[in-house]
């Protein structure tokens, strides 16, 4: 895929907003440290992209915070963002600093709940409640939930299976592909499941069965892949390709 942007010097470390951070003005925004050696002419830029064929293309970029020599970024369970400050930089060997940076107007409520399940042990919960996980608006959450329902073996499988037939949450059905993979890398013939979803009525979910049955190289694809070439969406064509180089 070609370059979507030349952007920023120095990028010290990326995040996309996970889905309850900071607040609905900044959903959807990825954001990057810029260290260029002097905070004056450093800091902290949110930018969005949007789609455009099977890549992307840049919308709209913002510097949010400046005269910060930022050598690393994180969300924490708090919704907020954290950076490490280098202060001067090159010649500062014994001290820095950690900013936290936060919005005035933010989704209180929706960011303390994602704290609270982030702070959760999953272990204690039944398989469906970890299946309604896999819906959470977070994507940490619903990672913790993924991951969680692959040590549960056949009960956690069965699950995936479950939230991918249903049509109404589209992430959750995201995250059932993602874990019936990590069943496949264990047990290959798992693969299977994800077959029948190449001719998925949502073409997203087409894409990422692609994606995933070339990621543990699952060669009986093959044919259905040949057929997604052909596909209307410039997405499932490029994963389906890729799938194909994968298992040759």
């Amino acid at each position: 895929l070609p370059t979507i942007k030349n952007f920023v010097n120095g990028p010290t470390g990326m995040l996309y907003n996970p889905g309850t951070a900071l607040s609905k003005e900044y959903k959807n925004t990825f954001f990057i440290a810029e260290f260029v050696g002097n905070p004056t002419r450093s800091g902290i830029h949110a930018f969005k992209l949007k789609p455009k064929g099977a890549s992307f293309e840049f919308v709209e970029s913002n510097m949010i915070l400046s005269g910060i020599l930022a050598t690393g970024i994180d969300f924490g369970p708090d919704g907020a963002l954290y950076l490490a400050d280098w202060i001067d930089g090159w010649g500062t060997k014994d001290s820095g600093r950690i900013w936290k940076l936060d919005v005035d107007e933010s989704n209180t409520d929706e960011r303390k709940k994602t704290q609270e399940l982030l702070a959760t042990d999953f272990l204690k919960y039944k398989v469906e409640t970890l299946g309604e996980h896999l819906k959470n608006p977070d994507m940490r959450v619903r990672q913790k939930a993924q991951f969680e329902l692959v040590t549960r073996k056949e009960d956690g499988l069965e699950i995936f299976k479950k939230y991918l037939l249903q049509k109404e949450n589209q992430l959750a059905r995201v995250h059932a592909i993602w874990g019936i993979s990590q069943f496949a890398r264990k047990e290959l013939t798992n693969a299977e499941l994800l077959v029948p979803y190449l001719t998925d009525s949502d073409p997203e979910i087409r894409a990422q069965a692609a994606k995933w049955i070339g990621d543990v190289r699952y060669t009986q694809a093959g044919d259905q892949l040949i057929a997604l070439l052909n596909d209307e969406f410039s997405r499932a064509r490029f994963f389906a390709a890729e799938a194909l180089g994968r298992i040759a």
